[in-house]
C-alpha cells in the first residue's frame, strides 16, 4: 500500500495502479479494502475515468461504513473526494449532498470550505461566505495549519468578494491564498 501511495504522490499513476492492484486482494479487512477502493478511485479520476472513479468511491463509502465508527474521518475524506468529482463534472446537487454528508459526519473545516467553495460557484455565492469564514477561522487555529486547504478557502472567499464588488477584500483573500503557497 505504501508503495502505491508513494507512486501516486510522485504522479506515477501507472506504478501506483500496479502497486494497489498487487496489494489489494479480496482477503483484506474491510477498512483495508475501503482504502484500496478509495485510492483506486483517485487513480481512475486522475486518468479521466469518472464513471469508474465514482463507482469506486461509492464502494469505498460502503466499505468504510462496514468497517465501523473508527473510520469516520476516512469516510469523510472519501465523501469530500466524491463531492469534488461531482463538482468537477458539473453535478452541483450531487456535490452538495456529499459535502453536507461530510460536514454532518465529521464537521471538518475542509468540508465546510468545500461546500462554501461550491456555493461560491453557484447562483447563490453569498451562501458560501459564512462557511468559508468559519473554515478559515478553524483552520487558522490548527497546528500545523493545513496550508493547501486554507489557501483554497481564502481563494474561494476572495472570488465571492470579487463577485460582490468587494475588490479590496477579494484582493486581500487572494494575496493570503498566494502567500500560503
Amino acid at each position: 500500500m505504501r508503495e502505491g501511495h508513494d507512486a501516486y504522490i510522485a504522479y506515477d499513476i501507472d506504478r501506483a495502479a500496479a502497486s494497489y492492484a498487487k496489494a489489494c486482494t479480496t482477503n483484506l479487512p474491510e477498512a483495508r479494502l475501503a482504502e484500496c477502493s478509495h485510492y483506486m478511485a483517485g487513480i481512475e479520476q486522475s486518468r479521466g475515468h469518472m464513471a469508474q472513479a465514482e463507482a469506486l468511491y461509492l464502494r469505498a463509502l460502503t466499505q468504510w461504513e462496514q468497517a465501523g465508527p473508527g473510520y469516520l474521518s476516512s469516510r469523510s475524506t472519501t465523501l469530500l473526494n466524491l463531492g469534488e468529482l461531482y463538482r468537477q463534472n458539473q453535478r452541483p446537487r450531487d456535490a452538495e449532498k456529499r459535502f453536507l454528508e461530510a460536514i454532518n459526519l465529521a464537521g471538518t473545516p475542509e468540508a465546510l470550505s468545500r461546500l462554501g467553495g461550491l456555493y461560491g460557484e453557484s447562483d447563490r455565492p453569498e451562501s458560501g461566505r459564512p462557511l468559508l469564514a468559519e473554515a478559515i477561522e478553524k483552520m487558522a487555529a490548527l497546528a500545523p495549519q493545513p496550508t493547501a486547504q486554507l489557501a483554497y478557502a481564502h481563494n474561494a472567499l476572495g472570488m465571492i468578494d470579487l463577485t460582490a464588488g468587494q475588490f479590496v477584500a477579494g484582493e486581500t483573500h487572494h494575496r493570503e491564498a498566494v502567500s500560503l503557497g
